[in-house]
């Protein structure tokens, strides 16, 4: 808790517009056919965050920017709750360096139990491939689609709810093939407490591979949530900032377990 509070202290810095639009465009058009269709898009991202973020730092708001909100169009193709997305604030994304190999990532995509590296998930988060899995992880075709149970446990919630979870290979055009993923909620989750609720989530995120062998990763995140008693704006930003960076740190050292 005294870690939350210090890191609301710090928030991250606006992300620049291209920034924004690009995470917005990665969203909206995930399903775009043509392997390339994302690399502009990546592109970009990569750019900025190779720019903007301390990429050194293992403060996640020196890695972290805040977003724009959605707008309807943004999500019209994705199956989601009745609420108006520009309510899921606020909005952020965060990057981070893992010292392992695209191929590494692709091996956890396709893992039917994601509980030992979800730190929010230790007891549940079980992944049903629904299309891609024979064929996906050799790259043979283009999109991995997944469904998700997922109870998720903090100090500001404990729920269970269904998570899709998609994620497709880019074709960068510059020698690289990347990773996209897109999350989203097709119904609201509903808290055990009977007084905290998700409405709605959607997340946009990269694995770009580095020349040095390393990738990538960055997650956007717009979710809108409910408590029994509300915290500050600056306090679910710091948790969701502080949940993302979990996860990528947790893969990696479950990574480094079970060697790569």
């Amino acid at each position: 808790m005294l870690l939350l509070l210090a890191l609301a202290c710090t928030q991250p810095q606006d992300a620049a517009p291209e920034f924004s639009d690009a995470a917005r465009y990665g969203l909206q058009h995930f399903d775009d056919p043509e392997e390339a269709a994302l690399a502009a898009p990546i592109l970009a991202l990569e750019e900025e965050i190779d720019g903007t973020l301390d990429m050194s730092s293992e403060v996640s708001a020196d890695r972290s920017l805040s977003l724009e909100a959605l707008a309807e169009g943004d999500v019209s193709g994705i199956e989601h709750p009745d609420r108006d997305p520009a309510l899921a604030v606020p909005p952020v994304a965060l990057a981070r360096n893992s010292a392992f190999p695209l191929e590494s990532h692709v091996a956890v995509a396709i893992r039917d139990d994601l509980s030992p590296m979800e730190p929010n998930s230790p007891d549940l988060y079980a992944r049903t491939i629904t299309d891609g899995a024979d064929c996906w992880a050799e790259h043979d075709c283009v999109f991995l689609r997944t469904v998700n149970d997922v109870n998720k446990t903090n100090f500001l919630m404990d729920m269970t709810y269904a998570l899709n979870k998609d994620y497709r290979w880019v074709d960068l055009e510059d020698g690289r093939f990347a990773l996209a993923a897109r999350s989203w909620m097709p119904e609201p989750g509903f808290g055990d407490d009977g007084g905290t609720t998700i409405w709605q989530s959607f997340t946009f995120e990269i694995f770009v591979p580095r020349d040095d062998g390393s990738t990538l990763r960055m997650m956007a995140l717009w979710s809108e949530s409910e408590f029994s008693v509300q915290p500050s704006e600056d306090t679910v930003e710091s948790v969701q900032l502080v949940g993302i960076d979990d996860i990528f740190k947790a893969h990696d050292k479950w990574l480094v377990e079970n060697g790569g």
